[in-house]
């Protein structure tokens, strides 16, 4: 039986959050006090996030698991790729056009195939 948890979604939406703060402060001289001390936990937002995503996929896991037996582990993470890829390449294009708008840099290809390190 699947339960939605509503305080997953809002310990979610605070790890967003504070990473967002804390990449607003990288950029931003003269930043306040209170988003000085909110900036200070923006890595801790990344972990937060990353153990509530691992929470949430070992859970879909365990739960087709316990329904069927096995998991097909090709139909897992093909429906893993499908429902994160789309929004990862929507969000790299815009973040490529916000840099060639302001700084003329090439594309780079290697991001798309993960290649860039």
């Amino acid at each position: 039986m699947r339960v939605y948890r509503a305080n997953l979604d809002l310990l979610r939406a605070t790890a967003i959050t504070v990473v967002f703060i804390h990449h607003i402060g990288q950029y931003t001289q003269n930043v306040p006090h209170f988003f000085d001390r909110v900036m200070e936990f923006g890595v801790f937002g990344v972990d937060l996030f990353f153990v509530l995503s691992g929470w949430l996929i070992g859970g879909i896991f365990f739960r087709e698991y316990a329904q069927k037996g096995e998991v097909n582990l090709t139909s897992f993470w093909a429906r893993r790729w499908l429902r994160t890829m789309p929004p990862y390449y929507a969000a790299f294009l815009l973040s490529w056009f916000a840099a060639y708008s302001v700084r003329h840099e090439a594309f780079d290809f290697r991001y798309l195939l993960f290649l860039q390190n």
